[in-house]
């Protein structure tokens, strides 16, 4: 028992000693890493930390100078793993990026006119608003799956049908539903592929309350030029989200430019989270560093 003990113990302060070589920033953009991707077992320092715990990597980011945590499946978390990250969010002054109102596969389809859906989607986002409200969260992301026997505008406007219908409920919380488009090659049974498609749905909707995703491996893969479709759809972003091209890797590892994109982020005004999706290029804690240390390197020159 003493040897365990004795074990642990050096298992922990390796893990401190790795987390210790991460210097803490002052960040020019409201940089938040994820406490999971593609899952809640895989938060951005995984192997920094030895663990998956979310209070335990909070506490790391918070250290680190981040802003805020990206945690697409909160809501599928237990109850009470939702309360500790949101008590340790307030206890470190951090913000909660987005959250998915339905991982996959999708039981409703934001597409579909079919008897129930309306109700089936109602009831999913009062869950999703009622969570948000719990721990303090805003935005809310909208990502569905695409018939491909029906045309694709009479789904679009089954999906703008549907945004409205829960508007009302979603404006007096105070919240965002956030559009997401998803590359095609990724998620060939996305319905909104595109980031046109994702805007003209928004500009239908005319309300803060509906906003869209602006994820830089999406728009590369299906539309590039990323610099000037961001000043196009700036006034109609909900959220940000980065991963370079190609392999959804940190910044630095492909084909963007970040410094130029984080600068122009910065010249329209974006003043959200900048969420940090991403693989990594090596595996284990030195992947984690090295993207680290990218992403400080970016920092420097933005």
């Amino acid at each position: 028992m003493v040897k365990r003990e004795k074990a642990d113990n050096k298992g922990r302060s390796s893990k401190g000693a790795l987390a210790a070589e991460l210097k803490p920033q002052k960040w020019k953009l409201r940089f938040a890493p994820h406490l999971g991707f593609p899952d809640v077992q895989q938060p951005f320092f995984l192997h920094t930390l030895g663990t998956a715990d979310p209070v335990e990597n909070i506490r790391l980011m918070a250290h680190l100078g981040f802003a805020g945590v990206l945690d697409n499946n909160i809501k599928y978390r237990p109850t009470g793993e939702q309360n500790r990250i949101a008590k340790a969010l307030e206890r470190h002054d951090m913000a909660l990026g987005c959250f998915v109102n339905q991982k996959r596969p999708y039981t409703i389809r934001w597409g579909s006119n079919e008897p129930g859906m309306r109700e089936a989607i109602r009831k999913e986002v009062r869950a999703s608003v009622e969570l948000a409200k719990r721990v303090n969260g805003r935005n809310i992301v909208v990502v569905t799956e695409r018939n491909h026997t029906l045309p694709l505008w009479w789904q679009f406007g089954n999906m703008v049908d549907h945004l409205r219908a829960v508007l009302g409920m979603v404006e007096k919380a105070g919240l965002v539903l956030v559009v997401e488009h998803v590359n095609q090659p990724r998620r060939p049974d996305n319905l909104v592929t595109r980031l046109g498609e994702a805007y003209t749905i928004v500009k239908a909707l005319n309300s803060p309350a509906v906003k869209l995703m602006y994820d830089t491996e999406h728009v590369q893969v299906m539309e590039g030029d990323l610099l000037r479709n961001l000043e196009r759809v700036a006034a109609e972003i909900g959220s940000v989200q980065i991963a370079d091209v190609p392999g959804r890797l940190e910044p630095g590892q492909g084909e963007i430019n970040f410094v130029q994109f984080f600068r122009k982020l910065r010249q329209v005004g974006y003043m959200g989270l900048v969420e940090l999706e991403n693989n990594f290029s090596r595996p284990g804690a030195e992947g984690e560093r090295l993207a680290y240390e990218a992403l400080c390197q970016i920092n420097t020159q933005i």
